[in-house]
């Protein structure tokens, strides 16, 4: 079966981790526009633009680590994500399920030696309390995959006709051009509908079949993980004063559709109203943007989110400007 071979190629990744400690690695495998079979295999890793800063490898930029994870590298790498499986070789974090139910993967299969490592210890009790609920609420199937005895069994299967609900999508416009002009107007059009609230917005390249291009514009702002409903779920959102959050970020939001649909998102063509999150700008440098405007450079969530930018800008990883 396809699943053990794929499963198989994303344990032998995990050579390519150089983190000290935590080696992870996870493959995406699906169908991408022009219906052909792809996969592609990750490991955890530090973006070269970090790396170059001249830190050292455990330092924070703000109060994200500077590394990509296994699962979220895995799917800013895939051609398309929308109905894809994901392979993992560790019980994946709460902020990956965020990241693996916006993406639009149906299906995650973990390695049974995972569940017993001593990373997985660490996890167990994030893996149970969130990010199984928080695939469930999205529909996305979790299995544990055994490759000695060719076993895989049923964490949680979700019904073949379950539809998640999702309160308030990204927005997905097409737009003329790839332009200064092109990314003002939708900012101005977006900024009048968001009303202060923190959103993004991206422009986009989608490569359809016999290289037609068309263009998008992808906007987003910082709203509860899909399935789960602010109004319905607010005090379970609000009273939630662990680690992670049930909120996923703009440009996260961003990043993870355009892995759906298999758009790139050009560089120098991002706007943020408010200052990015941490991890917001960690990942941002693994999808290689390191070029964005910002609204209003006074507001974030946090101090972390200043202070971030404050290091990756004095070391000239990014430039920003305001539109």
């Amino acid at each position: 079966m396809p699943h053990f071979h794929l499963m198989q190629k994303t344990i032998e990744a995990v050579q390519h981790s150089e983190h000290p400690t935590s080696k992870v690695a996870a493959t995406v495998s699906g169908i991408d526009l022009d219906r052909h079979e792809f996969s592609v295999s990750c490991a955890n890793y530090w973006p070269d633009s970090i790396l170059k800063m001249g830190l050292a490898r455990h330092a924070k930029i703000g109060d994200s680590s500077g590394t990509i994870h296994a699962e979220t590298a895995a799917i800013l790498k895939a051609r398309i994500t929308d109905g894809a499986n994901i392979y993992v070789t560790d019980l994946f974090c709460p902020n990956c399920a965020k990241n693996i139910t916006e993406s639009g993967i149906k299906n995650v299969y973990i390695d049974h030696k995972g569940f017993d490592k001593d990373f997985a210890k660490r996890r167990t009790v994030d893996f149970e309390s969130l990010s199984m609920p928080l695939c469930k609420r999205a529909g996305v199937s979790v299995y544990r995959l055994n490759r000695k005895e060719r076993i895989i069994e049923a964490l949680f299967e979700a019904p073949e006709d379950f539809v998640a609900e999702e309160e308030n999508p990204v927005a997905l416009l097409s737009v003329p051009e790839i332009s200064d002009e092109s990314l003002q107007n939708i900012v101005a059009q977006f900024a009048s509908v968001h009303r202060g609230r923190k959103f993004a917005v991206a422009l986009a390249e989608k490569h359809g079949p016999e290289e037609a291009v068309s263009y998008k514009a992808l906007i987003a702002r910082a709203h509860p993980a899909l399935g789960y409903v602010m109004e319905q779920d607010r005090r379970m959102i609000e009273n939630n004063s662990g680690k992670y959050s049930f909120i996923l970020e703009p440009m996260n939001r961003i990043l993870m559709n355009a892995a759906r649909y298999g758009l790139s998102i050009r560089n120098g063509y991002i706007y943020s109203a408010h200052v990015p999150t941490s991890r917001e700008q960690v990942n941002m440098l693994g999808a290689k943007l390191d070029r964005y405007f910002i609204g209003d450079q006074t507001k974030a969530r946090d101090d972390n989110g200043h202070a971030a930018l404050q290091m990756l800008t004095d070391h000239n990883v990014v430039t920003v400007k305001t539109l």
